[in-house]
């Protein structure tokens, strides 16, 4: 198999769908469909069952999509150290980051690591968690810096973590939130692929709400940016609940951290991911730099 049908097969694995997968690859799904049938023929057994509009990969497609990966990843590894290999070429890192880490954080880390090393190129992809790690999956990225919890299989560590807080421009009490207008902040809409496997903010303000209320809040703004949520809750609109990565030293909020029932803190993390590198990549370089 060449570099592409690879590519295939491991994006129709991570979609469950060859209209999905064709999406992502940019081509027709005929197109898809028949060049899996030739690996199909070229290696004389079946890789995918239908049913309906399900499908299922064998055992033997099950295998082919470990060991694509498997190779995808050396052939990543074998361009980057090529690359590194040439004395007038720069070595190279493309990090996909999701939007709230890109705004509040990326900025002195990624002018320390230069700092650090000026030979390295970095390149940056802004996106959400699921843009992000849709990029690594398909090699675009050699890391990706996303938030919550994701399907990834690869390499994973903490960056960070921090609270979840209710915001307010004047002290609230917690049991009369019901009661006082929230500014809401509505997450970009994805595919229910994407969100399969994952828990974003909003299902967690959500699953800590419904532990310790009976009614549903009352939304009185609903806003599709963290910044103008804040701005709103300024200018007395109602309260809001981000988390910590939002506030800036200079916001002057009043805050309560969410917990859970038994006290516990309700921790939001952000993960940087990898695929397994090698020991002389750009990615060790920024791994190393981050102390994780």
């Amino acid at each position: 198999m060449d570099y592409k049908s690879m590519e295939y097969l491991v994006s129709i694995h991570e979609e469950k769908s060859l209209t999905k997968a064709a999406k992502k690859l940019f081509v027709s799904q005929p197109a898809l469909s028949y060049r899996i049938s030739q690996i199909e023929e070229e290696l004389d057994v079946q890789i995918i069952k239908t049913d309906g509009r399900m499908i299922h990969f064998t055992e033997e497609g099950e295998y082919l999509v470990d060991w694509s990966k498997k190779e995808l990843n050396h052939f990543q590894n074998m361009k980057e150290f090529i690359s590194n290999m040439k004395g007038n070429s720069s070595k190279k890192i493309h990090i996909g980051v999701v939007n709230n880490f890109a705004r509040y954080k990326l900025s002195p880390i990624i002018e320390e690591f230069k700092n650090l090393h000026p030979d390295i190129e970095v390149k940056l992809s802004i996106g959400s968690s699921s843009e992000v790690l849709s990029l690594l999956k398909t090699r675009k990225v050699n890391v990706a810096i996303t938030r919550g919890l994701n399907d990834w299989n690869g390499e994973r560590k903490i960056l960070s973590q921090e609270r979840i807080s209710i915001i307010s421009k004047e002290p609230i009490d917690i049991g009369k939130l019901p009661y006082i207008p929230r500014v809401s902040h509505t997450l970009k809409k994805v595919s229910k692929s994407s969100l399969s496997n994952q828990i974003s903010l909003t299902d967690q303000i959500k699953n800590w709400w419904n532990e310790n209320f009976d009614v549903a809040p009352l939304v009185g703004m609903e806003v599709d940016d963290i910044d103008t949520c804040k701005e709103m809750v300024k200018c007395s609109a109602g309260y809001s609940i981000i988390p910590r990565i939002c506030l800036r030293d200079d916001d002057k909020f009043f805050t309560i951290d969410l917990t859970t029932k038994d006290g516990e803190p309700i921790i939001r993390n952000t993960w940087l991911l990898y695929n397994n590198v090698d020991e002389k990549s750009s990615v060790i370089n920024f791994i190393d730099f981050l102390n994780l």
